[in-house]
């Protein structure tokens, strides 16, 4: 064999290792462009997947908002028509209260408050007038009207009833009638007071003189 052929035949020969070399750049340029085309988004897609994110947050915030306003309306209602709070003796009634009369009623009607200013909706109340008898705790007045609600879903209320007489202790507003300060009722027989419930008792003396030494 003519060595000086072979040789030329060998360095026209493109040298293997160069080759490989080229092709190991060119893989390690597409993978590249294939990081690049998954990690970074066109404008256009940024701008779309900002705009559902923020529409999701605004969904489930709206979402929760409503449903935080639905329990305290909720709880707003069930405190006006149960008038939940109760106290366990005197004197507790006597400190919470800003009216205390005994009092008879003298006459009752149907009529539509509107109690909340940011609520629409009147509620329908019994409002019974009464004749003062006597005033332990309060601005004196002849005759004072108090409000009930009509509906109920509390079994231990108790609606005051015409021709009855009762010890009131009462919550005073400038717009409205005055208010029970519980859905306790002190009905008077004589001299004695008892609870609706049955649970308080006294005398009309003890009352009294429990008012002085307060």
């Amino acid at each position: 064999m003519n060595s000086d052929k072979f040789k030329k035949d060998i360095d026209s020969l493109e040298v293997p290792i160069t080759k490989l070399d080229k092709i190991i750049q060119e893989e390690m340029r597409k993978e590249r462009v294939m990081k690049k085309s998954i990690f970074h988004f066109s404008k256009p897609v940024k701008f779309s997947f900002l705009v559902i994110a923020a529409l999701l947050i605004f969904f489930f915030s709206t979402s929760k908002n409503h449903n935080n306003e639905a329990i305290v309306n909720e709880d707003q209602t069930n405190l006006l028509i149960s008038d939940v709070i109760e106290y366990d003796n005197v004197t507790e009634l006597i400190n919470n209260s800003d009216l205390i009369v005994r009092a008879r009623v003298t006459s009752q009607e149907l009529e539509s408050i509107q109690i909340d200013s940011l609520n629409s909706d009147d509620m329908m109340y019994i409002v019974s007038e009464v004749k003062t008898i006597d005033t332990y705790k309060g601005q004196p007045s002849e005759t004072e009207t108090i409000k009930q609600l009509n509906e109920t879903t509390d079994n231990n209320s108790y609606t005051l009833k015409e021709d009855e007489e009762y010890l009131l202790f009462l919550e005073v507003y400038e717009d409205v009638p005055a208010s029970l300060i519980s859905n306790q009722v002190f009905i008077i027989n004589d001299d004695n007071v008892v609870s609706h419930q049955g649970d308080i008792s006294f005398t009309l003396k003890e009352f009294s003189d429990n008012i002085k030494g307060n």
